[in-house]
């Protein structure tokens, strides 16, 4: 391909330079020629032996100045279609690293020239492939270890009792139930991360207020968050407005925010939920004492990604939950935000009007 596109240029600048050449001649022979033909009855010359002599040499100076002009065209158009073409290759080659699983490769920003734009696209774009893939495998080991512990744990119960090693009672059941419900949980985490992600063409737009779904939400976590002695301070106010939303998903945002806000508050920990008026939108800001430091450098809307210091699974989290907030809301045409401070998380949402 690259030698095929070095041609195509160098054969269009060859073309250009003959088609001059013909233009000068025709000029010459229409134009000079009877300019010499006008001086030669002017002062009484036999012009037939001298025009033969003029238009040879005219042709002759001609043909040499074609030949040098594309010699001339030819070194230059290969120089520079080699330094045009060469980002491109290395642009292509580094395509198909990334095609054969190689995420290391990078591209010299400073040897691009004109399409160092294109690198530097490039080389964004890799480091987002390089970081989701590493997300990926550490999503797919996170998940095989929260689907073993579960399963060893219902396998184990099975076994014994089915070899009478114990006896059935009331807690082995609830210890059972209790296992069941996690491996439920994270099959319902990543089915809503499935819906998520095609919100957009399955909305089921109602009408409803902003500060009764906020308030329903918080009476579903009323009992986690006494569990937690969590103090929770709630100013509605200016969410008192209808919206238009699909009533379920909002539902789900919500949940998933409180969810996070209580997982990862400290026993004790204060939560505000807040709500602001912005000019055709409502700002709903949920913030919470952080048990544990967050890396600034993260971005906790990404999939799969925890916001713990350790990024561990340690706190059941699948890191689906606000990758689905923010696929929702940006499905309605919201925007989400977080501002992370010492000791405090701040996750924010606005609802159009």
């Amino acid at each position: 391909m690259k030698l095929r596109l070095i041609w195509k240029l160098v054969l269009i600048n060859v073309i250009s330079v003959l088609i001059v050449v013909a233009i000068v001649d025709v000029a010459l022979r229409a134009l000079a020629a009877d300019y010499f033909m006008t001086l030669v009855e002017e002062y009484d010359i036999d012009p037939s032996e001298v025009h033969a002599m003029f238009l040879a040499a005219v042709e002759r100076y001609l043909v040499g100045a074609c030949l040098a002009a594309c010699v001339v065209s030819v070194g230059l158009s290969s120089w520079l279609t080699y330094r045009s073409i060469r980002p491109l290759q290395l642009v292509m080659n580094g395509a198909k690293q990334i095609t054969a699983g190689d995420y290391s490769v990078r591209i010299d920003e400073s040897n691009c020239g004109e399409v160092s734009d294109l690198a530097r696209t490039f080389n964004q774009m890799v480091d987002s492939l390089a970081r989701t893939e590493r997300l990926r495998k550490e999503m797919v080991t996170n998940l095989a270890h929260e689907l073993r512990t579960p399963l060893t744990n219902i396998r184990g119960y099975l076994e014994a009792l089915t070899d009478a090693v114990i006896e059935p009672h009331q807690e082995i059941f609830s210890s059972l139930h209790d296992e069941t419900l996690r491996l439920v949980s994270l099959a319902d985490n990543l089915l809503q991360e499935a819906r998520a992600q095609a919100a957009h063409g399955g909305l089921r737009i109602t009408t409803l207020r902003l500060d009764d779904a906020v308030l329903q939400s918080l009476q579903l976590y009323q009992l986690k968050f006494a569990q937690k002695q969590l103090h929770v301070v709630k100013q509605l106010e200016a969410a008192a407005v209808e919206i238009r939303a699909d009533a379920e998903q909002l539902a789900q945002v919500l949940t998933n925010l409180l969810e996070n806000a209580w997982r990862y508050s400290p026993v004790g920990g204060n939560i505000q939920v807040l709500a602001a008026r912005q000019p055709m939108a409502i700002r709903v800001e949920i913030t919470n004492d952080s048990a544990t430091s967050i890396d600034p450098g993260i971005d906790i809307f990404q999939r799969y990604e925890r916001g713990g210091a350790s990024g561990s699974s340690a706190d059941g989290g699948t890191g689906l939950g606000l990758t689905i907030v923010k696929q929702i809301v940006e499905s309605h045409g919201g925007a989400i935000g977080c501002d992370l401070q010492a000791g405090k998380t701040r996750i924010w949402f606005t609802w159009p009007a």
